[in-house]
């Protein structure tokens, strides 16, 4: 997926669903029932860390050839890492436990 191609972005974008709903969407208690309720269905963290090492990749490889400004080229690869990254955390901690009511 080079970085000027429609399905870059698109991977992109759900990584960052993923990532959203990994840090938002949650159980109300740490419990043996609630874990067996709601699983955490993300994927595993080696999927997701090459995931990050191909697109990154190609990225690398492929972004000189559009002319961007170096300040864009670098904001952009950082938040496609913290992306990444939020991903791979939430994929390794499980949802967050929310505060009861």
């Amino acid at each position: 997926m080079q970085p000027d191609e429609p399905d870059s972005e698109v991977m992109l974008a759900n990584v960052e669903i993923l990532a959203v709903l990994a840090e938002n969407i949650g159980r109300f208690e740490e419990s043996e029932i609630s874990a067996f309720v709601f699983p955490f269905p993300y994927p595993d963290p080696k999927k997701i860390e090459q995931w990050k090492r191909d697109y990154l990749k190609e990225w690398d490889a492929h972004i000189d050839e559009l002319s961007p400004d170096a300040d864009y080229k670098q904001l952009r690869r950082d938040i496609i890492v913290r992306t990444f990254d939020r991903l791979l955390r939430g994929s390794k901690e499980g949802p967050p436990t929310l505060p009861g009511e």
